[in-house]
């Protein structure tokens, strides 16, 4: 960290009517996130001003930070003056504020056991569990996707994210009748990264939600009344019913929930990247003999990592500034908000060779590589970083193996307002001959 401040250019947007109150993010960029690549622009932003820019919006200073240096300056070395609590905005309507915001001890309580249930630790030894949720969610595909007209890929990975989490949450099995999942919780789950930049969170939508939100959670709290845990469950399932209430139950599983939106979003943009390459996709699909699957799982890897540093979920990561901070040079007042972009920062050619490249082979080595952030760094780490490690290779696995994928049309638009890229993809979806529906 510097001691010196230098001056950093800094762009001013136009103004325009905001949409909704308290805009996170400059509203003429929100609006530009909404309808054009948001990422390439601030990637071009780079090429044009250097690491170090500033946007100055309607209502406050918002700093970009593009170097590896900076990312460890503010997530680590001075991660106590900075803040994120504004990210559990989009939450206040689903859950408990006592949740949300609890005093000292209930805030103890709640975070021993997130953490219990989410570290790699306290996963160790349920990774099978874990691969078989996601076989038996795989192999219940509703038939309504398998429609010749093609369907969302997001769609689909939503649908089975969320059989599968709410089974691992609750330790049940997805495959038992979990009932249709309600269509609220699929526009919630598209709708909610909007928000993740706006406090307080939108009245417009406040005030037309209500609906939305009991059918949810009436969803869930049927689920909690009607879904026994396993006798082998995982993820300390037992033990949590005994420990919360059963409408603590039900904000616990809507805040994870609704905060995982990042796994399907991967898993949907790692397909959309696979089936752009037919003769990768074969090579996939082959039938295999047993000694072959280390390979399988090893190229299956590969091509989880390049489409992390591509696409990454959470292309942004935002912190508000506490306090006056001097950041290699760069001067952050305090109130500010300091953006780090992970997309542009894995667009960095200094870093990568052929970075706008999908070359999955370039993990393929035993050399160190620069981190692509994909679960973040530093004390806020995503604590659901070890589940979805084990579960998203073996959705990818068992998808590739139990259906065959169309590309029918893609939107290669990355939002910045909306991190849920290729969310317009439409495959269509073809059983291949060994797989059965279970479920219509």
């Amino acid at each position: 960290m510097g001691s010196a401040a230098a001056a950093i250019p800094t762009v001013t947007l136009p103004p325009v009517t905001a949409r909704f109150p308290g805009p996170r993010l400059p509203e003429a960029l929100f609006r530009f996130a909404r309808t054009n690549n948001a990422a390439e622009f601030l990637l071009e932003m780079r090429r044009k001003y250097g690491d170090a820019f500033a946007i100055r919006g309607p209502d406050r200073l918002y700093v970009v930070l593009s170097r590896e240096d900076h990312f460890d300056e503010i997530l680590i070395r001075a991660k106590d003056r900075y803040t994120k609590d504004y990210s559990l905005a989009p939450l206040e309507l689903l859950c408990n504020p006592k949740v949300l915001y609890p005093n000292a001890t209930e805030r103890a309580r709640l975070q021993r056991i997130f953490r219990r249930r989410l570290t790699r630790r306290s996963l160790s030894g349920n990774d099978e569990r874990i691969q078989r949720l996601a076989r038996q969610a795989c192999g219940s595909i509703p038939s309504r996707f398998l429609r010749g007209d093609g369907v969302q890929l997001m769609r689909v990975m939503l649908d089975l994210h969320f059989r599968a989490w709410i089974s691992a949450l609750l330790g049940t099995d997805p495959t038992r009748d979990l009932g249709e999942l309600p269509d609220e919780l699929f526009w919630l789950a598209e709708y909610l990264p909007h928000a993740w930049f706006t406090r307080p969170f939108p009245s417009p939508w406040r005030n037309k939600s209500d609906r939305l939100i009991r059918a949810v959670r009436g969803y869930l709290h049927h689920l909690v009344r009607t879904q026994a845990p396993d006798a082998d469950a995982a993820m300390d399932c037992h033990a949590l019913r005994k420990e919360l209430s059963d409408d603590e139950i039900v904000d616990h599983v809507a805040i994870l929930l609704m905060t995982s939106a990042a796994v399907p979003a991967q898993l949907a943009t790692a397909l959309h990247c696979i089936v752009r390459d037919p003769q990768r996709v074969n090579a996939l699909c082959a039938v295999e003999s047993p000694d072959e699957k280390q390979t399988r799982e090893h190229q299956l890897s590969l091509l989880l990592s390049e489409s992390f540093r591509m696409y990454p979920a959470a292309s942004i990561i935002l912190r508000d500034a506490t306090d006056d901070h001097v950041v290699e040079g760069c001067s952050i007042p305090k109130g500010s908000v300091v953006l780090l972009p992970t997309y542009v920062l894995n667009r960095d050619p200094g870093r990568w060779s052929e970075p706008d490249v999908f070359r999955p082979e370039r993990f393929d080595t035993d050399e160190a590589l620069p981190d692509c952030f994909p679960f973040g760094r530093g004390p806020r780490f995503c604590m659901g970083a070890s589940y979805s490690q084990i579960f998203m290779p073996a959705v990818l696995d068992q998808f590739t193996r139990n259906f065959s994928i169309e590309l029918l049309e893609r939107d290669e638009r990355y939002s910045l307002s909306l991190p849920l890229s290729f969310r317009s993809s439409k495959v269509r979806l073809s059983p291949r001959p060994a797989m059965a529906l279970s479920r219509e």
